[in-house]
């Protein structure tokens, strides 16, 4: 499935867990599965292998559904390099690839970093041995 929407700033909590995320709104028309995804997004021309979570959050209690994507491998030295800063509405493409996970629940702030370590390890294992369609 493709899709796109536009960069908002978040709470930047995941910022805070050691995995900054994009958070789309303005999505055009999109009804999938709450979980984790692999995926690509391409920002300013260039794409990412992408960690892709939509739903709630019942770790935190939110009952506000996001879209929030992680950019693989992306360091804070490519911000600049990849024209990624400031994002705010910026419009970003995104291409699912699997669906990798429900959303879950945790007790702890180190099993939601444990499982989304593990999520992004999942994630770039099937981007690699799925090639782009271009």
């Amino acid at each position: 499935m493709k899709f796109s929407g536009t960069h908002i700033l978040g709470r930047s909590r995941a910022r805070t867990l050691g995995f900054p995320t994009i958070n789309l709104h303005n999505i055009n028309t999109v009804i999938m599965e709450d979980g984790v995804y692999a995926a690509r997004a391409t920002v300013n021309g260039t794409t990412f292998k992408t960690a892709m979570f939509v739903g709630e959050s019942p770790t935190f209690k939110d009952k506000e559904k996001s879209v929030e994507l992680y950019l693989i491998g992306l360091v804070e030295g490519d911000v600049k390099k990849y024209q990624l800063s400031p994002l705010v509405t910026t419009k970003i493409f995104v291409e699912t690839v699997q669906f990798v996970r429900p959303v879950i629940k945790f007790n702890s702030r180190k099993e939601l970093i444990d499982h989304i370590k593990a999520d992004v390890q999942q994630v770039d294992n099937i981007l690699n041995t799925q090639p782009a369609i271009i």
